[in-house]
């Protein structure tokens, strides 16, 4: 009764998992792309398989921004506010990578004014796009890590 009611466009699961199994091996350079082609043969196995691979694997970019986080937020300094954290990683990323000098934020730190050099002076005449600021966690360049630097403003 029920068999008779199937669509003849969508068959059964089983049908089309036995005819899935049935294919010779064969590989493909992208399996998403497979899968999208072959929909219409595998209605059902194709959203199952499409929801599978498109689960995002875990990325070495968001297990590095959770370590430095947890060195950011050490024991003593669990009362960060979200923008003090945000503000230190990314001044301790800079600071690796060259746009930030050690030797500067310690005179921030102590109430000082940095002294731009000519070329920040040059620089500052520059207009900038909308967005230039953004910061991209998810770089694959591993060549940095954020170091926690410790910046005594007690003045002792």
């Amino acid at each position: 009764m029920f068999a008779s009611s199937r669509n003849a466009f969508a068959p059964a699961t089983g049908d089309e998992l036995e005819r899935f199994l049935s294919l010779a091996p064969e590989n493909v350079p992208d399996v998403i792309q497979w899968w999208i082609d072959n929909c219409r043969s595998y209605p059902r196995l194709s959203r199952m398989a499409l929801d599978y691979h498109t689960i995002p694997a875990t990325s070495v970019a968001v297990e590095r921004v959770f370590s430095r986080a947890r060195r950011v937020l050490n024991w003593e300094r669990n009362r960060l506010s979200p923008q003090t954290t945000r503000a230190l990683m990314c001044l301790g990323t800079w600071s690796l990578m060259g746009y930030v000098h050690d030797d500067d934020l310690a005179v921030i730190a102590q109430g000082g004014r940095v002294q731009p050099t000519e070329e920040e002076e040059e620089l500052s005449d520059v207009d900038l796009e909308d967005g230039f600021d953004v910061i991209d966690i998810a770089s694959d360049d591993e060549s940095y890590s954020v170091r926690s630097v410790d910046l005594d403003v007690s003045g002792s």
